[in-house]
């Protein structure tokens, strides 16, 4: 099967990846696309004297000015109308994600996506070297590994959760050498330490120690450890108030930390606050501590970690504080996702979370509904 035309030729559109995420869904409507039909399928196609087999990354025609798409050729196929296509599989740059510009990632870093739709043959413009890596590769191993190569994914971009996650293992080995997961990457469905966390506090299983940041009286750290085997073993908060009440509500010993939860001070991205920063937020004081908190993340790597705050954290500058929040989490390697939840105490409120997993426990949707039910224990206190 062969195609041969100048890039200065092509009038094809191509189908760009979907919108980042959350934010942008809300904001966006769906954009319709059309349903191709295929007369027959190949495994092997040349496009400018360049040969792309099934399953190759490739670089992928994008508009005047912009960086060339990039994705996997999961199918190529001739129309009913005898027209050449290929179905792209996309990859995401941190840009094009919900994180946006707001984070600084490797630019070198790529992350791969279930998002599939289909392009005219001819929008192929180059073959790609993609090496795929363990999420929880150390860094020196993961600068070695990489170099040689034009981009390196290690996570999978669930875009309508907002969500990251390792990549999962691939069945086929079609695709060149770059193209297959590394053999340090956990199979699917074997049980991790994230179990231990999703089981009650009646369980058998060992505590798991939580460090409550923002504490207040407690309240966000005693609706998790209602619903997980979790004990608070450290808290931080400035009202000597508040920690006196959070004595009587834990008097739990110190110890290490396994999770780390904490609402950072939102009066600089409320809606009530008049004189926000809005070109640059972290430069405003008030919301200096979101960066603290991801310092503490950073230094003592808890297996999980839980942000909530008002969900003008997904709102406001165009979500900045959110999409920086999940650039530090990806950028830590950890598995992360963004989400509002709705909750009435006198009165009905929405808010913002984003919770992190380290890259050797299993998929965080696991502890997903637990987490939820807990937050949900907090809303009632």
């Amino acid at each position: 099967m062969k195609r041969r035309r100048g890039l200065s030729e092509l009038r094809f559109l191509v189908l760009k990846p979907e919108r980042s995420g959350l934010i942008d869904m809300l904001i966006s409507s769906d954009d319709s696309e059309e349903i191709v039909k295929a007369r027959c399928h190949y495994t092997r196609a040349e496009v400018d004297r360049i040969i792309y087999d099934l399953y190759y990354d490739a670089h992928v025609q994008a508009s005047d000015g912009e960086p060339d798409y990039i994705c996997r050729i999961s199918e190529m196929f001739e129309s009913v109308d005898r027209t050449l296509y290929f179905t792209t599989q996309w990859y995401y740059r941190s840009t094009v994600t919900i994180i946006k510009d707001k984070y600084i990632s490797d630019p070198k870093c790529v992350f791969f996506s279930e998002i599939r739709n289909d392009n005219p043959l001819e929008c192929l413009t180059w073959k790609l070297n993609i090496v795929r890596l363990a999420l929880n590769v150390d860094p020196e191993n993961r600068r070695a590994r990489s170099s040689g190569c034009d981009f390196y994914c290690d996570m999978l971009y669930l875009l309508p959760y907002s969500t990251f996650v390792r990549l999962p293992t691939e069945n086929n080995t079609t695709g060149p050498e770059s193209s297959t997961i590394s053999n340090d990457i956990d199979a699917a469905g074997v049980k991790s330490e994230c179990d231990e966390v999703c089981e009650t506090s009646g369980s058998s299983k060992s505590e798991v120690a939580l460090l409550d940041l923002y504490s207040g009286c407690g309240a966000m750290s005693t609706g998790l450890c209602l619903g997980l085997n979790l004990v608070t073993k450290w808290a931080v908060d400035l009202n000597i108030n508040a920690c006196q009440s959070l004595r009587l509500n834990h008097p739990e010993t110190q110890g290490d930390v396994d999770v780390i939860c904490g609402g950072p001070p939102c009066q600089g991205i409320s809606g009530f606050n008049r004189f926000r920063n809005t070109k640059s937020p972290l430069d405003d004081p008030k919301n200096k501590q979101l960066i603290v908190f991801m310092d503490t993340v950073d230094f003592l790597r808890p297996k999980f970690v839980l942000i909530e705050n008002v969900v003008d954290l997904l709102k406001f500058a165009d979500g900045f504080i959110g999409r920086y929040a999940m650039g530090c989490l990806t950028n830590m390697k950890y598995q992360a996702r963004l989400g509002m939840l709705g909750h009435t105490v006198f009165r009905s409120f929405v808010c913002g979370f984003f919770y992190g997993v380290l890259a050797q426990l299993r998929s965080h949707h696991n502890i997903l509904s637990p987490l939820m039910m807990c937050l949900g224990e907090v809303s009632h206190l």
